[in-house]
């Protein structure tokens, strides 16, 4: 995770900033609106900017100390596609080189990344071994051979996390690729004339070319989820592109694809103890893995098991103290950083505190300008502040998030157990006397009649029913 007080819940990241425009038409990309795309996306990557220009954004002016890349070519004969392709720099590794847009030797292959590729000194050391040069010790370059060596097939090689955008001038065609889980954002909006993208949804407003709608259907999936799914956004005509899956766009067609997906189908004949053996090496290299940096690194401590459990293994990694921040409540019924606190004392960790005791509606009325769509999780108030109280003491922090979702820590999960228990155990008709006869109005009696109605239904619809803000029938009432 990156510092950042723009930063909200699920945006942890070496965070820099891509955006780019593709003319299918052939009409020269206006420079200025790609300037202005990056601008908005200044708070992703303060330390530089570049361009990409082909064909040659000649007479252009950009702002000073931009990084500029230009060629004239023309490709295909007598037709002729306008690229632009912008970055935005936080500089985590290779601090003195790495500057994006990056290309290939010959200039056909240019490239904008966002992320951490954790492994790639090995893939650098394999494409090495075949004869690809270096021109610098980026993760950047390595996807760029990769790329040249593997084609879309690189992705299966790359561990880490990511969203870039790859222009292949020998046929013309934008490859755009989004981590297995997600971590990093990647979102567009696809014409017969123009395709955008952009790390967040603010850098696809600014280009004048789309006329601003809401997806109503979006809506209703806000009003039932509290966010929009991807690959959706709030505005009609925008796209995420969602985790794990590539795009291929070209003049004549747009296509995504998954290339990974978790297997569920696979089981592990192992004793338990043998798979915590190998469940604490896969978090030990995990951690290992992403304290790779060339600038201040710490943590975000709740005291939780998923938190205390990353700070500690990076107290083994490192000789020096681990600098843990929390964040901490002035209602003591909702305050947990005592066990930040004790966690702290125990693993001798450089400590900070943060207790949040008013501003609740100011830090409400920045989010929009954070999230640029509807997003209802109550935790982006205290990440909000965690993130602006550590950026003042390092630039990169590992969390917990996703321990909940990886290992069933959250109260769905065990409310889903039960509901499937219940519905296994009893008979139909023994399910729906006890939810009539639980005909009180206390909460006891809410979740037991829950329990037994959900134990009526498939387990999939039970899950969807118990784990939706609202019902089907009344968010058709609300938008009757």
């Amino acid at each position: 995770m990156v510092l950042n007080p723009f930063l909200g819940p699920n945006q942890k990241e070496d965070m820099c900033g891509i955006a780019g425009i593709i003319n299918w038409d052939g009409s020269k990309v206006d420079p200025q609106i790609l300037q202005k795309m990056a601008a908005v996306l200044a708070h992703r990557g303060p330390d530089e900017e570049g361009f990409y220009f082909s064909p040659g954004a000649i007479g252009e002016r950009l702002p000073a100390g931009s990084h500029l890349h230009m060629t004239a070519q023309q490709i295909n004969g007598d037709t002729m596609v306008s690229v632009g392709l912008a970055h935005r720099r936080l500089s985590i590794i290779d601090l003195s080189n790495g500057q994006q847009p990056m290309c290939n030797e010959d200039g056909t292959v240019w490239i904008v990344f966002n992320g951490e590729i954790y492994n790639f000194r090995e893939v650098r050391n394999t494409l090495a071994r075949t004869g690809h040069l270096f021109r610098t010790s980026s993760d950047t370059e390595v996807i760029v051979h990769a790329y040249e060596e593997w084609g879309r097939d690189c992705l299966t090689r790359l561990n880490g996390m990511f969203a870039f955008a790859l222009w292949d001038a020998s046929d013309e065609s934008l490859f755009v690729a989004r981590d297995r889980v997600g971590k990093k954002p990647l979102y567009y909006r696809a014409t017969d004339d123009t395709f955008v993208f952009g790390s967040e949804l603010k850098a696809i407003l600014v280009h004048p070319g789309l006329k601003i709608r809401m997806d109503l259907t979006a809506v209703a999936d806000y009003f039932k989820y509290l966010y929009v799914p991807d690959p959706k956004t709030i505005l009609d005509g925008v796209s995420k592109l969602p985790p794990a899956h590539y795009l291929i766009a070209t003049k004549s067609a747009v296509s995504i694809a998954p290339y990974w997906d978790v297997n569920f189908e696979k089981v592990l004949a192992a004793k338990e103890s043998q798979l915590a053996d190998q469940l604490f090496d896969l978090l030990e290299n995990a951690v290992h893995d992403r304290m790779l940096s060339e600038v201040p690194l710490g943590a975000f401590l709740s005291g939780g098991v998923d938190s205390s459990g990353i700070v500690a293994f990076m107290s083994r990694e490192s000789m020096q103290p681990t600098t843990t921040c929390t964040i901490g409540f002035d209602d003591p019924e909702h305050d947990e950083s005592h066990y930040a606190a004790r966690v702290a004392h125990h693993l001798g960790t450089f400590h900070s505190e943060f207790i949040i005791r008013d501003d609740f509606l100011g830090t409400v009325s920045r989010l929009p300008t954070i999230f640029d769509e509807p997003f209802a999780d109550s935790s982006a108030l205290p990440t909000y502040h965690v993130c602006k109280m550590a950026r003042q003491r390092v630039t990169v922090a590992l969390s917990g998030d996703g321990g909940d979702e990886t290992f069933a820590g959250y109260d769905k999960y065990f409310k889903d157990f039960v509901e499937q228990f219940v519905g296994r155990l009893l008979p139909d008709q023994a399910l729906r006397v006890m939810g009539a006869v639980l005909s009180g109005r206390g909460p006891l009696q809410r979740k037991a009649r829950t329990v037994f109605s959900q134990g009526l239904r498939a387990p999939d619809r039970a899950f969807y029913e118990t784990n939706t803000f609202i019902s089907d029938m009344d968010l058709s009432n609300l938008l009757e």
